[in-house]
């Protein structure tokens, strides 16, 4: 298993019957895994739910050689609003090209060999219609972004990607740690990029000790900038934990010992947030990637 590499993309979904349908009987994949919960993440991986939600993690194959789905379930929500940050998946899989037009499932053909459909919940799936590779038929996830360099500086700095392909006339990146993993691709949106209430989250195995120095550095870095720019411009800059679209696990310790801030870190936290109320319990260090900008933020959790 390679050292870093994506993991998986959260999807909210509102239909779990469909929806198993579709990752099951359409695409191929297998369930791996299934967890239920009284009530919401403190890390929002539900999203902005308190209540009793569940997870399914599906796959073509084990989690730790795989990409695959996180499926959330919120029980009471039946649909999401799509934004544009979220721009599709890519698969190879002439066996779910076949599974789709015998099930009767709707099918647009995009280019050679090449399908484009739609998960319920209207999330798009294109379809490569070549057999499986022998690795992961999961080729590429691909996100919205409002600053196409910026954002390219933000993934091969921090998770260390390389860039595989730069179309400069299509405004997308194809990167990636190796070519038998999935890959990410980033196309520039024109606007703002909207994440509306379907937003999800792409998560990236890296090993601890290989982040740490990232994290440290980066983090006080980005914390004094933010105080400079509220500073200048008299406003506090966006710390939102709810509208990230990637969050990388594990949780890092900036400190070695509990993890907790200490009383000169709080203080800071209040001054950078002093727009948004804290919860200063259950802090976690979470780096989280918004609208091409690089965000951090210590908080898991918000007082509402």
């Amino acid at each position: 298993m390679a050292l870093r590499r994506a993991l998986h993309f959260v999807f909210k979904v509102g239909d779990r019957t469909k929806t198993a349908m579709f990752y099951r009987d359409v695409l191929g994949m297998k369930i791996l895994r299934h967890e239920e919960f009284e009530e919401g993440c403190k890390a929002t991986c539900n999203g902005p739910y308190d209540g009793k939600w569940s997870k399914t993690m599906v796959g073509f194959g084990p989690e730790d050689d795989h990409f695959v789905a996180e499926l959330t379930y919120n029980y009471g929500v039946g649909e999401y609003q799509l934004g544009n940050d979220f721009l599709g998946v890519t698969v190879q899989s002439s066996q779910a090209v076949s599974n789709a037009k015998r099930l009767g499932w709707p099918l647009t053909e995009v280019g050679e060999a090449l399908y484009l459909t739609q998960a319920p919940g209207g999330y798009p799936f294109y379809l490569v219609d070549k057999e499986q590779p022998p690795t992961d038929p999961v080729q590429k996830v691909c996100l919205g972004v409002s600053d196409l360099q910026r954002s390219i500086h933000y993934w091969t700095t921090l998770l260390g990607m390389n860039v595989m392909e730069n179309n400069e006339e299509k405004k997308t990146v194809l990167m990636g740690f190796t070519d038998t993993q999935c890959k990410l691709e980033l196309r520039e949106n024109s606007g703002t990029i909207d994440h509306g209430t379907a937003f999800g989250r792409i998560a990236f195995s890296c090993p601890r000790e290989q982040v740490k120095h990232y994290f440290t550095f980066t983090f006080w870095m980005v914390m004094k900038f933010a105080l400079w720019e509220m500073r200048l411009s008299g406003s506090c800059p966006r710390w939102t934990l709810m509208e990230a679209n990637c969050l990388i696990r594990p949780w890092l310790k900036i400190k070695a010992t509990s993890g907790l801030p200490n009383t000169t870190d709080r203080k800071l936290l209040r001054e950078t947030n002093r727009a948004t109320p804290l919860s200063v319990c259950d802090m976690r260090p979470l780096w989280c990637f918004n609208d091409a900008s690089i965000n951090f933020i210590w908080v898991a959790r918000k007082s509402f």
